[in-house]
């Protein structure tokens, strides 16, 4: 065991530093309420001079630490290993211990310090997970088309399994029918051969498992775990995975997948193993991320969405969504899952990449159940009207089984929204509603949206979303944003979500910016998804700041 110097410090005060001592055995840090009340602290600061001038210059030091509206009280274990833990003070109250003669006469004071702080600690320094990288000319390069086995071999928590193509076309699999344990065992599969990833430092896995209830993969190169960026629930039941690759050449991936305990089943096949330099999202408009946020509590934070100079410098109507990384596949776009419609126009301009009128028919979207979890959503547009003037949008969502036959009851509404101009594209909410409307673990959500046919005006739609509005996500709007949008967490000062937009990288410029939509802005470990849409500027570079937060003590 190491022996302890534990260092305390009060902004820019270390207390247990000549001419300050903090009393041994006399420190109560408190500990968090259910309720998130301040957390209540206290310890015995001694102070102490050449003489009692020099002793009131550094009690005013302290003084002014203590009076502060927002400090840091920081708290080194000392062992060499663990890191600082910080607590963030909100009120400070200073009682002396010892002021009578013969503590003067020392040159020799102790203050009990009252502190109330946030109700955890939090890491010294910020996690920032920086924006990635975007290459030149698009380059997707298929590397494996998983039609043969050679090179490949497989096992089961260390005991060899077949692998085989025959289970679905175009891919590997292994299939285990029994688990005579009951254990939760994990398959892995491995690929031999070398893949050179300079220049592409994206690995895109599209993979499906036997079990779409205990979807989970994980990949590793030359033994080292891989960064999952992205997953995307795609056609055929896949979930598209999007990982950051090692820099230069790799000869071994092996990728893992594991079952619940009690589980019969276990397997998973893998098809097109492709390297890319296009960061993950639906459309060059429209990109996600996955991205983990360090610690156990809730933390604060910053987003920060920029504009890569792609298209436009500047990045128009903003959506910033987030939520809760489950591994289902969830992705908002709605134009990828279109089954029928209108006219569609290819448009490079639009988020979608294209384009269609709302009338005469419905715009029909179909989901897999499995890539919408149980949650509050909302239905939302991006749609302009060719006259100014309000025009009423119906919608329709229903859950059909894999047949296409009805399996819920249809839940329709419609909206009235008001176009302020000809031609502009608005977002347009148009409704709340809990999906899957009915459950079905193989289902499909079906989804239609159709302007009133009897109106004059002509809508078109580029893109419509389901985002997720439940208590752990937030949806953020920005009607017209600049080159630079922030988005920060609540505060011990501020009750709500902070939005900003300007030029600067530094914020110099930064206003409060129109909003369409706002929400409350949560991080929370261990992972969240990211998704960003900008009207004008493609792949946006995507930032998260924020501070790791432990109960009471940091951890690495």
């Amino acid at each position: 065991m190491p022996e302890l110097f534990r260092e305390y410090r009060l902004g820019d005060l270390t207390l247990t530093d000549h001419p300050y001592s903090v009393r041994i055995g006399d420190t109560d840090l408190g500990a968090p309420s259910l309720t998130d009340e301040p957390r209540e602290m206290s310890l015995v600061v001694g102070i102490e001079g050449t003489d009692l001038l020099e002793l009131a210059e550094h009690e005013a030091a302290l003084a002014r630490e203590i009076n502060k509206d927002l400090n840091e009280f920081t708290v080194d274990p000392g062992d060499g290993f663990a890191p600082a833990s910080v607590f963030e003070t909100t009120a400070i109250e200073a009682t002396p211990v010892i002021y009578e003669d013969g503590g003067e006469q020392t040159c020799y004071r102790e203050w009990r310090l009252s502190i109330e702080a946030s109700p955890h600690v939090r890491s010294a320094d910020p996690v920032i997970a920086e924006p990635l990288s975007v290459g030149g000319s698009p380059i997707v390069t298929v590397f494996d088309t998983c039609d043969s086995a050679t090179g490949w071999s497989a096992d089961v928590d260390g005991v060899p399994e077949g692998v085989s193509t025959a289970w679905e076309a175009g891919s590997v699999g292994v299939f285990v029918f029994s688990n005579p344990d009951g254990d939760a065992d994990t398959l892995t599969m491995t690929r031999l051969g070398d893949v050179d990833f300079t220049g592409t430092p994206y690995l895109i896995v599209d993979k499906k498992n036997f079990d779409p209830a205990t979807e989970n993969l994980s990949v590793l190169a030359d033994g080292e775990d891989l960064a999952v960026l992205d997953t995307r629930s795609i056609a055929s039941g896949r979930i598209r995975y999007t990982l950051l690759a090692p820099a230069g050449t790799v000869s071994r991936l092996d990728f893992k997948h594991s079952r619940k305990a009690g589980n019969p089943y276990l397997g998973m096949y893998v098809f097109d193993l492709t390297k890319s330099n296009i960061p993950p999202g639906a459309t060059e408009r429209q990109v996600s991320r996955i991205i983990p946020i360090s610690g156990t509590q809730r933390t604060t934070g910053s987003v920060h969405v920029a504009s890569t100079g792609t298209a436009s410098p500047v990045l128009g109507a903003t959506i910033v969504h987030i939520g809760p990384e489950e591994g289902s596949g969830y992705s908002p776009p709605l134009r990828r899952w279109r089954t029928a419609g209108n006219t569609v126009t290819t448009d490079s301009t639009k988020l979608s990449g294209a384009r269609e009128p709302l009338k005469p028919n419905p715009f029909e979207a179909r989901v897999p159940t499995s890539a919408t979890p149980e949650d509050d959503y909302l239905l939302a547009g991006f749609i302009s009207s060719s006259a100014v003037g309000a025009t009423r949008i119906f919608w329709t969502v229903r859950t059909l089984a894999p047949d296409g036959s009805v399996h819920s009851e249809l839940y329709s509404d419609s909206t009235l929204h008001n176009f302020g101009a000809a031609g502009p594209y608005d977002f347009v909410p148009l409704g709340i509603v809990r999906l899957p409307v009915g459950v079905h673990n193989a289902g499909i959500t079906q989804i239609q949206i159709q302007q009133d046919v009897g109106s004059a005006a002509t809508l078109t739609m580029d893109e419509a979303w389901v985002f997720r509005v439940g208590e752990e996500s937030s949806l953020t709007v920005i009607s017209e944003a600049q080159e630079h949008v922030w988005l920060d967490t609540p505060s011990l000062t501020t009750g709500a979500t902070r939005e900003w937009t300007g030029t600067e990288a530094d914020r110099s410029d930064a206003y409060f910016p129109p909003l369409a939509a706002r929400g409350n802005l949560i991080l929370t470990p261990d992972l969240v998804s990211v998704f960003v849409a900008s009207a004008n500027a493609s792949y946006p570079d995507v930032t998260i700041e924020h501070y790791a937060r432990w109960h009471t003590h940091a951890a690495s």
